[in-house]
């Protein structure tokens, strides 16, 4: 009787997750579903939505899928605190005391992100900075070592009488919070904060070298399929994409990404990269399903389709905010063509998708865009390798 009372009473378990799109969403619902069955305690759970310069239809879709992926205690918006980088005088440590109003917790158990070196995570987790923190895949970023450029300021090193004054009136607290949340790259504390990871491509991908001390929970296959599944039952095609079903012919689905939003090229120059890829494709015998990158600023197909054959040459009218990999299992496709995107990897695992890269054809002087390329190259080959059809 005891032990029954015990259990009746016992405390949830309060995780507090942040997701910056919807395939991040889709990803920590599928972790989350996996826990659940594999433990018995309780938990509530709080999600937190954000992101950069996110178009209304991407934020209407991140909250119907939050809504449809997993039963939430709570769902807030932040994406006017949490922003990359913050603005020009907007103190860290107001931000996150916004931050903890709004998701109305003064403390919890976990801190779930998707990555540590950028502006808005290292805000979460330092709002609650006593919790460990959970990290799930958020990219191929998530398998490159950290850049760390967080640790003891220059002055309190050169000086170390100051550091005492420091930690006592606080100054030491609000200069490493300036350094952290300002500077790009992951703080040392954050990482030793680790409880554990959630992988999905770990089975193909190496986990980075500081990150082989925290336990993996490996996101299944069958997890992140039952989770893709669901959410596709509330989605459909556009028109563009049902025109596909009807065409026949050996379809390869090829997918844009948006480096030239990022200022890693010029746009003419990356349109250039795609449309020799796809004039490659089609002489090979394909035909190419082309499908923009959610968060385009200038959608490339147009110009695609000035200069490209129609016949063997579709836009794939998916609802633009979702990730293609809650519909790929529909459209009968023979291989999948981008660049870097991180879906080359998912279509494989998920579906056993043939995947092919066009990352030697990049040119980025960029060092974290640089390693990502080249863990492409690694394990994805070249557009060069693909049959004819």
């Amino acid at each position: 009787m005891h032990d029954i009372e015990i259990g009746f009473w016992q405390t949830p378990m309060k995780r507090l997750i942040f997701s910056v799109g919807t395939w991040q969403l889709l990803l920590a619902s599928a972790a989350l579903r996996q826990e659940e069955r594999q433990s018995q305690g309780l938990s509530e759970d709080y999600l937190v939505l954000y992101g950069v310069g996110l178009s209304g239809d991407m934020k209407q879709a991140m909250t119907e899928g939050a809504t449809a992926t997993w039963d939430w205690k709570r769902i807030v918006w932040a994406d006017d605190l949490l922003r990359s980088p913050l603005p020009a005088g907007q103190d860290p440590l107001l931000t996150m005391q916004l931050l903890r109003a709004r998701v109305g917790l003064s403390r919890v158990d976990e801190v779930w992100v998707g990555k540590l070196f950028d502006t808005p995570e290292k805000v979460a987790v330092e709002t609650y900075s006593q919790s460990p923190i959970v990290l799930y895949e958020d990219g191929l970023y998530t398998y490159i070592p950290h850049e760390y450029t967080c640790g003891l300021h220059g002055s309190f090193l050169l000086r170390p009488e100051r550091l005492a004054s420091a930690l006592l009136t606080g100054a030491f607290h609000k200069r490493h919070l300036s350094v952290c949340i300002h500077e790009s790259g992951a703080c040392s504390q954050h990482i030793n904060r680790l409880r554990h990871l959630h992988l999905f491509l770990v089975k193909c991908l190496p986990i980075p070298w500081d990150l082989r001390r925290v336990p993996v929970a490996e996101i299944d296959r069958e997890t992140l399929l039952s989770v893709l599944r669901d959410t596709r039952g509330g989605l459909s095609l556009g028109p563009s994409g049902e025109s596909v079903d009807e065409r026949k012919g050996n379809r390869v689905l090829m997918l844009g990404q948006c480096f030239s939003r990022s200022n890693l090229m010029f746009w003419t120059e990356e349109l250039t990269i795609y449309r020799n890829a796809v004039s490659r494709l089609q002489e090979l015998g394909y035909t190419v399903l082309w499908k923009d990158h959610p968060r385009a600023d200038r959608p490339f197909f147009p110009a695609l389709a000035e200069v490209t054959p129609p016949e063997s040459f579709w836009k794939l009218d998916t609802p633009p905010a979702w990730p293609i990999e809650l519909f790929a299992e529909e459209l009968d496709l023979k291989a999948c063509v981008s660049a870097t995107s991180t879906g080359l990897f998912n279509l494989r695992e998920l579906f056993n998708l043939p995947a092919y890269t066009i990352a030697n054809r990049m040119r980025w002087k960029h060092k974290g865009h640089r390693k990502v390329k080249n863990l492409v190259k690694r394990h994805i080959p070249s557009l060069a390798d693909c049959p004819s059809a």
